[in-house]
């Protein structure tokens, strides 16, 4: 079974690519070099930055990277979709929504959450790297 983000990227790289767009064969053909892509994501040793206090927040999830490296990971499709943190760092998550608490209270005990993380991977098809 393919993960959620996977699809999502896989189709945002699939139909904004100019080979494919509008073209259903063409996405059709081109999906399984994509996927492999995909699953074949690996860190570049050529793509790597020290990091210090570097803080990411999307929506309700606020990332904050204290000290580590930053490796963009290998492309898809000829775009960058994703980098890995190896260090400190931690991860907060305040959901706005009660349906989204009940599940955070459900699977992690907890309506909230607010851990220490020494790796983190982030795959994204916006405007994340820039």
């Amino acid at each position: 079974m393919v993960p959620s983000s996977f699809r999502l990227i896989l189709a945002s790289l699939l139909l904004s690519s100019p080979l494919t767009a509008g073209h259903a064969q063409g996405a059709a053909d081109a999906y399984e070099p994509v996927f492999d892509q995909l699953r074949g994501l690996a860190p570049r040793g050529d793509r790597v930055a020290a990091v210090h206090d570097l803080v990411l927040q999307r929506d309700a999830i606020h990332f904050h990277l204290d000290q580590g490296q930053l490796y963009l990971l290998s492309p898809v499709a000829g775009r960058t979709v994703g980098a890995l943190f190896v260090g400190r760092g931690s991860v907060s998550l305040a959901p706005p929504w009660d349906i989204e608490r009940a599940q955070l209270r459900r699977v992690l005990g907890d309506s909230t959450l607010d851990a220490g993380v020494s790796a983190v991977a982030f795959l994204f098809a916006d405007s994340t790297l820039a």
